[in-house]
């Protein structure tokens, strides 16, 4: 009793403190033995939660320094998607590879018919010359859209004039026509852009087999790859690499109506039909053969009037504007719009081919001749109207791969020291140049699903209401 009597403080303070250590220490040393952790479930599920919670606030709302609300962060939420979706729909629709006229299969032809046709406008990208019975009225005879016509003027040489597709003039060797026109049209656009340019040489312009482009595992489009190799000095490359994506925007300005083809007055030589008996029964109203339907527009003359369109461009429409020595425009306007309630799915309109360059990137373009028709499967030929909002594109090559190799220059002398021939279509001279591999590709969409736009709500995690929360971060 002795000891107690005489040392009960001590004792007392030493007991307080082993108890104090035992609850405070794993806070203390940052231990945590499970014999002093009584709500050590609680805790650590608490404590979860807490991290959750501030990893999800901190997904939502920037740090930024300044207080957010909840729902204003959701509404800047909202506001940035609708951005996006409005960019990608106008991306979507600048990117979209749509076959102008007239690499279009009428719907017209079946079976073999289809693989004539494109057979057909192989030699039109070639020499620009196209007879078909679509357009057996006014055939196309434009020389300088074939590629291998439109190269000569110019002497620039075409190595492969057949651009690796020597059976292409047989139909019975294409075996799938819609792929192949469309490996056409890339080919005369493509080498249409190298001449306009003033490239030296087109060794070579050939299709490669088309691909799904994927983002992200998520198939988007096919893709149309082209492969094409030139020779050309360097501010020519430049300006070919600068061209690929072309120019595209809206059209602001388009006539009311389409103006109707006035059929030519009759000759001696063309047949009058009788006129009809006094005593003639006429045709009821509704009866057999009686019809208010308004006839087929014919192919337009070669002499119509233009029907001039205002096309705002993106982009750098210097590239068109003509020369001196060129007076017509270098380049053309494909014009589409979105076909139906399907924002993916492109309708071609028209060829527009540009005329003059107006101020504040617009340019006057004019609807190319006989391009606005559609030919229809029940043998029906109707008009497209190009409309005010309509888009307008001249090309987007999306470049897969570039290789560049300079050349030096050559002179080959004959046994007098005289310039030889090097090679029959080239001079004696072979100045320096590049000689440039280039791999693009046309990309076609195919339908993805788009968000939704909805009303906001609230993604932050459920909190339970009897524990006290804060609005402001």
């Amino acid at each position: 009793m002795s000891f107690w009597q005489e040392n009960r403080v001590f004792v007392v303070v030493i007991a307080v403190a082993v108890v104090a250590l035992f609850f405070l220490w794993p806070s203390l040393f940052n231990l945590d033995p499970a014999v002093v952790s009584f709500h050590r479930t609680a805790y650590e599920r608490t404590a979860l939660a807490r991290r959750q919670l501030r990893e999800k606030l901190e997904q939502l709302y920037p740090k930024s320094g300044n207080n957010v609300t909840v729902s204003e962060a959701l509404q800047q939420a909202t506001d940035a998607n609708q951005v996006l979706l409005a960019n990608f729909e106008e991306m979507h629709r600048w990117m979209s590879f749509v076959p102008r006229f007239p690499f279009r299969i009428p719907d017209t032809r079946q079976g073999n018919e289809r693989r004539r046709y494109v057979s057909l406008c192989y030699t039109y990208a070639r020499t620009g010359e196209l007879i078909c019975d679509e357009y057996k009225k006014t055939p196309l005879n434009e020389p300088n859209d074939g590629v291998i016509f439109r190269a000569s003027p110019r002497r620039i040489r075409i190595a492969d004039p057949a651009f690796g597709l020597r059976d292409m003039e047989l139909p019975e060797s294409i075996t799938n026509p819609e792929t192949c026109i469309m490996q056409i049209a890339l080919i005369q656009d493509l080498g249409h852009l190298a001449i306009s340019l003033g490239v030296d040489e087109i060794t070579s312009i050939a299709p490669a087999e088309p691909y799904t482009w994927s983002v992200k595992d998520t198939k988007v489009a096919t893709a149309y790859p082209i492969n094409l190799r030139v020779q050309c000095d360097l501010p020519t490359l430049l300006g070919l690499l600068h061209a690929l994506d072309g120019a595209h925007g809206r059209v602001v300005e388009a006539p009311a109506a389409l103006p109707t083809p006035e059929e030519p007055p009759p000759d001696a030589t063309t047949p009058v039909a009788p006129e009809p008996k006094p005593n003639a029964p006429l045709a009821e109203e509704g009866a057999a053969g009686a019809t208010d339907e308004k006839p087929a527009p014919a192919p337009e003359p070669k002499d119509a009037a233009p029907r001039k369109i205002t096309v705002q461009l993106n982009g750098s429409p210097s590239v068109f504007a003509p020369t001196p020595d060129e007076p017509t425009l270098k380049d053309r306007l494909t014009i589409f719009r979105p076909s139906g309630d399907d924002a993916h799915e492109m309708e071609f309109v028209a060829n527009a081919i540009i005329t003059r360059v107006l101020d504040g990137g617009r340019v006057e373009a004019v609807i190319e001749r006989n391009s606005c028709l559609s030919f229809s499967a029940d043998g029906k030929v109707s008009t497209n109207v190009v409309r005010k909002g309509d888009f307008a594109s001249s090309r987007f090559f999306l470049v897969r791969g570039l290789k560049v190799k300079s050349v030096e220059a050559k002179v080959e002398k004959d046994k007098d020291g005289f310039p030889a021939d090097i090679n029959p279509n080239h001079a004696e001279v072979v100045p320096a140049h590049l000689d440039v591999e280039l791999s693009v590709a046309a990309l076609r969409f195919l339908k993805v699903e788009m968000p939704k736009e909805t009303a906001p709500t609230s993604t932050a995690p459920k909190l339970d209401p009897k524990k006290p929360t804060h609005k402001r971060l």
